[in-house]
C-alpha cells in the first residue's frame, strides 16, 4: 500500500512539474500579446473622416484594400475609431519602444491614360471604319485632371472609291486639350452634383485646317441628378466658340461658311442593370451659328441644327477594361440645300446611322 502510494505522489509531482514547464512560456507570450495590443490601441490615432488605409496592428492580409472601401467610409479595424473630419495621414501602431511611424495616406493623383478602339460601319454607304481616340495626362486628386485627347481615323473598306483610294488611310481627327473638375458642388441628400469641363482643340483634323479651322473652345457645364444608385440623368450645357482665318470654305461638297459660335445642349440618362453593365442614352442638340461668307454658301449668315443620338450599351470587365457596342444616328433635323432647318426628319437619320463596337482600356 505505501508503495503504491509512493508511485501515485511521484506521478502527481511530475505532472505538475510538465504543466509548470509549459504554462511558462504561455504565459509570457500572453503577456506580449497583450502588451503589444495595449501600445497599438494607443499610438492608432483618431480619424477624422474618410480614411484610405487600414488603422490596425494586425497583418497586412488582414488589411482592406483601399479599392474595395466605400467610399465616404473608413477601413474596417479591430477598434472602430471615431471620426470627426478627413485624414491626409496615418500614424502606424508600432512595438513598444519603438517610434510610431507616420505613414501618408494613398493619393489618388498619378499619370492617366485611355484609348477607345472602335469599329464603325455605316450601313447606307456600305463603309467600314475605325473611330479611335487615345489619351495621356494627369490626375492631381480625385476630381481634378488635366489630359490630352487625340482622335485618329481608319479606312478598312470603302466601296465608293476606285482600289487607288483605298488602303488603311489613318489621319488625325481632332485633338483637345481637357481640364475636367468633377464635384465642384454637391447635395448627396438630394443627388445632385454641378462639374465644369474645360476644353480647346487643336487644328489637328486636315479638312478643317484646310478650310482655316485655328481653335475651338468648349465649356461643358454638368449637371447631374441621382436617382438612387442604378438611374441618373445629366443635362450639359455646352458653348462653344470657333477661330477660323476665313469666314468660309470650298469643299467637296461646295462653298459653306464657316461656323463662330455653337450651342450645344446634351441630355443623358444612364441605367445601371449591374454595377458592370450600363446603358447610356445621349440625346444632343447641336444650334451654330455661322459667319457671313458669300450669297449662296451653306448656312451663309444664318443659324444651323444638329439633332441626334448616340445610345451605347457598356459592359466592365474590370476597372481598366470596357467592352460596349453603340449606334451613332444622323442628324434627326432635315434642312433645305441652305442648310435651313426643314422639320423632323428622324427615320432618315436612323437610317443614316453608323453601329460601333468598342473597346475602352485605361491605365
Amino acid at each position: 500500500m505505501n508503495n503504491r502510494r509512493f508511485t501515485w505522489f511521484i506521478l502527481m509531482l511530475a505532472m505538475v512539474l510538465v504543466a509548470d514547464v509549459y504554462a511558462a512560456p504561455r504565459s509570457k507570450k500572453a503577456a506580449k500579446k497583450s502588451t503589444t495590443s495595449s501600445d497599438s490601441s494607443v499610438a492608432a490615432p483618431a480619424t477624422t473622416g474618410p480614411t484610405t488605409q487600414s488603422q490596425t496592428g494586425s497583418s497586412s492580409s488582414e488589411t482592406a484594400a483601399p479599392s474595395q472601401q466605400v467610399p465616404g467610409t473608413s477601413a474596417p479595424t479591430s477598434a472602430a475609431p471615431a471620426t470627426t473630419g478627413e485624414t491626409t495621414a496615418v500614424t502606424a501602431p508600432s512595438a513598444p519602444g519603438v517610434t510610431a511611424v507616420t505613414v501618408p495616406a494613398p493619393t489618388e493623383s498619378g499619370i492617366i491614360g485611355s484609348a477607345d478602339l472602335r469599329p464603325t460601319y455605316a450601313g447606307k454607304s456600305g463603309t467600314f471604319t475605325t473611330e479611335n481616340e487615345f489619351s495621356l495626362g494627369y490626375k492631381f486628386n480625385k476630381n481634378f485632371s488635366l489630359s490630352y485627347f487625340q482622335d485618329v481615323n481608319t479606312n478598312v473598306y470603302n466601296p465608293t472609291v476606285g482600289p487607288d483610294k483605298g488602303g488603311l488611310n489613318m489621319m488625325a481627327d481632332f485633338g483637345w486639350l481637357k481640364a475636367k473638375l468633377d464635384n465642384i458642388w454637391e447635395n448627396k441628400d438630394m443627388g445632385l452634383s454641378f462639374s465644369h469641363e474645360a476644353r480647346v482643340y487643336t487644328p489637328t483634323e486636315k479638312e478643317s485646317r484646310e478650310a482655316g479651322f485655328v481653335t475651338a473652345v468648349r465649356n461643358y457645364l454638368k449637371l447631374k441628378q441621382d436617382f438612387g444608385s442604378t438611374v441618373n440623368v445629366q443635362l450639359h450645357e455646352i458653348p462653344v466658340v470657333y477661330a477660323y482665318t476665313v469666314p468660309g470654305k470650298e469643299g467637296k461638297d461646295g462653298t459653306a461658311a464657316n461656323p463662330i459660335f455653337e450651342n450645344r445642349i446634351y441630355l443623358i440618362p444612364e441605367i445601371a442593370f449591374t454595377p458592370s453593365l450600363k446603358l447610356s442614352v445621349p440625346v444632343m442638340l447641336h444650334m451654330t451659328r455661322n459667319r457671313d461668307y458669300m450669297v449662296g454658301a451653306k448656312n451663309n449668315n444664318d443659324w444651323s441644327f444638329k439633332l441626334y443620338a448616340w445610345p451605347e450599351l457598356a459592359y466592365s470587365i474590370n476597372p481598366k477594361v470596357i467592352v460596349a457596342l453603340a449606334y451613332r444616328t444622323e442628324n434627326w433635323l432635315g434642312s433645305t440645300p441652305s442648310g435651313a432647318a426643314a422639320g423632323f426628319e428622324m427615320s432618315e437619320g436612323f437610317k443614316s446611322g453608323v453601329a460601333q463596337a468598342s473597346l475602352q482600356l485605361s491605365l
